[in-house]
């Protein structure tokens, strides 16, 4: 059989087909298909239309899958729906996590600033009797530390009283030097070519302000005044150098 002959059969069954179609009588034909084949001897061969039994079973079939696929699908809608309250469950936990993180950090704070108050409190203090104590003043020289503290006036309103320098003496303060001032303000402590001063600002006596203020210099065991420098109700004294000049 020739290309051309095979062609024109085909055209023939695909008329035939549409003629059993368009004229089919029984319900068994009235969605009719057909089936094409070859014989023995190459020749096309029309087999006999589906039935409406077959046809009924395939359309089930369909619905059938048509209504699983529903049923997956709603299935899964379900499981996305239990995913995210899952993951918002997990967030609130999370959220719950870095709060139980916070509290712990601040009572962690707590408990660092409870120590340290206890140090504080476990620490007795040394109360320094003073008179008027108007200036404290820190400075160390061959490896021991000293205060002086400034006496301004008692409580009668005398003028004329001593301020003390104090030592640490690795537990307390000792008293180490007394010192006659009147009405003083401050104290001052420097240091020039390895030599220690004190200058104490005196700014009243019990006469009046024109009171003279002094400097102190260390002799290796005690202040022995050096000069004393006319002042006039004097608060403070302030050491500096300029171009090396003290």
């Amino acid at each position: 059989m020739t290309a051309a002959t095979a062609a024109a059969m085909l055209m023939m069954v695909v008329a035939c087909l549409g003629a059993r179609a368009v004229n089919a009588s029984t319900p068994s034909c009235a969605l009719a298909s057909a089936r094409v084949g070859l014989d023995d001897e190459g020749g096309l061969v029309l087999s006999d239309c589906f039935n409406s039994t077959t046809l009924g079973g395939l359309l089930d079939l369909i619905q059938h899958q048509n209504s699983t696929i529903q049923q997956l699908t709603s299935r899964l809608e379900q499981q996305e729906h239990v995913i995210q309250q899952q993951q918002s469950i997990n967030q609130q936990l999370q959220s719950v996590v870095q709060q139980q993180q916070l509290v712990i950090q601040q009572q962690q704070l707590v408990n660092q600033q409870q120590q340290s108050l206890l140090c504080h409190i476990n620490v007795i203090p040394q109360l320094v009797p003073t008179v008027g104590g108007t200036d404290w003043e820190y400075f160390s020289m061959d490896g021991n530390h000293y205060l002086a503290v400034a006496n301004w006036r008692d409580n009668s309103g005398n003028f004329d009283i001593d301020s003390m320098v104090y030592q640490w003496n690795g537990t307390a303060l000792a008293v180490v030097q007394s010192i006659p001032t009147h009405g003083a303000r401050d104290w001052e402590y420097f240091s020039i070519n390895g030599h220690s001063y004190l200058a104490i600002a005196n700014m009243q006596d019990n006469a009046g302000t024109d009171i003279n203020s002094v400097l102190y210099q260390w002799d290796g065991t005690v202040f022995v005044a050096v000069q004393s420098i006319p002042t006039h109700g004097a608060y403070d004294w302030e050491y500096f150098s300029i171009d090396g000049s003290s």
